[in-house]
């Protein structure tokens, strides 16, 4: 499955055109009659972990056709879907759900939120905002092509704590409208999934970080001004994490994993490592590895596969694409030039 970039029209024409039927919230018996949508009736609502393999499958018929289980990202998951036409029954997350929707044309669907109806036409660009433990139910009659991205409550609290003040920080629901931003983080981390799987995790990671970010700013229940943080880690933390990295670049190192080595949540440790060194801990820990696979391949006969293993990388293909993207030639071509 492959998603194509943003089309600005997408998020221009299309969504004026579409504005007045974007949401329309009516009583369920009219929603019903008016549309020709069935919503069900209420029963007692499904709880859905995002932790748990295909968990998604109380709720669709279908398993996603990609999604992150696996690839060892923490605080974030992701799932993209093609979903015939469907009555979802009604449930609630474990975690905060934003659901991102890639149609080219609008497919209708009926949608409770929070005890709110609303007939919306979901097209490219529409995103809904599904905070853990509010209920959602919906129903369509089209097949539906969209990316769950899923967020930890405890990663947001984290990020609430240390960048804003965390007295009622409160995500909000939201039915379907435009959001530029938060569908660009959708595409890349599919991007990067599909690229670079197991080896996504710090990129991942990172993003979930921007996106918590976003969300506490513009769908929290106060809006929340940041609070003026430090310049950047200290010295000492600095080097201490240098050294950590440079030490275990064999290994799959993780944001959280970082962060814990001098006692910060993942958002704040990122947002000072990059006021230090001026790129972030995903791109330092690239570099690093491209610069050691440099060494190797200089002073070694090290096969192409050992190296890749030795510098951190899944498997040989992940690191040619990484040290080509870095470097500019493939490390084969680097060694022949030596």
């Amino acid at each position: 499955m492959i998603i194509g970039s943003l089309d600005p029209g997408c998020l221009g024409s299309s969504f004026e055109k579409c504005a007045n039927l974007l949401i329309s919230v009516l009583p369920l018996d009219m929603l019903n009659r008016e549309s020709g949508l069935k919503l069900m009736p209420d029963v007692t609502p499904i709880r859905v972990d995002f932790t748990h393999t295909d968990a998604v499958l109380q709720v669709l018929p279908q398993a996603p056709v990609i999604s992150s289980s696996g690839a060892g990202w923490r605080g974030i998951y992701l799932e993209h879907h093609r979903q015939p036409p469907y009555e979802m029954p009604e449930h609630c997350a474990h975690q905060h759900v934003i659901a991102l929707y890639h149609n080219s044309k609008p497919v209708p669907v009926k949608r409770k939120l929070n005890e709110q109806f609303s007939l919306e036409y979901l097209i490219q660009g529409g995103i809904v905002i599904e905070p853990a433990g509010v209920l959602h139910q919906s129903s369509w009659q089209e097949e539906d092509e969209f990316t769950l991205l899923v967020l930890e409550p405890t990663l947001v609290a984290r990020i609430a704590y240390e960048l804003v003040d965390p007295n009622c920080v409160e995500l909000v629901p939201h039915f379907l409208q435009p959001d530029p931003l938060i569908y660009q983080i959708g595409l890349a981390l599919m991007a990067e999934l599909k690229t670079n799987g197991h080896d996504s995790r710090l990129y991942a990671e990172s993003m979930a970080k921007a996106l918590a970010v976003h969300l506490i700013r513009r769908y929290a229940s106060r809006k929340h001004s940041l609070q003026i943080m430090p310049r950047g880690l200290s010295k000492s933390k600095l080097q201490q994490v240098i050294d950590y990295i440079n030490a275990h670049l064999d290994q799959d190192l993780g944001l959280v994993e970082l962060a814990e080595l001098v006692q910060m949540s993942p958002c704040y440790f990122a947002t000072l490592f990059k006021r230090s060194l001026g790129i972030s801990p995903h791109q330092y820990v690239i570099d690093r590895r491209i610069q050691k696979a440099q060494q190797s391949l200089t002073h070694s006969e090290q096969c192409l596969a050992d190296i890749a293993q030795k510098v951190g990388f899944s498997d040989q293909t992940s690191f040619t694409r990484a040290f080509r993207k870095k470097v500019g030639v493939t490390p084969k071509q680097y060694r022949d030039k030596l």
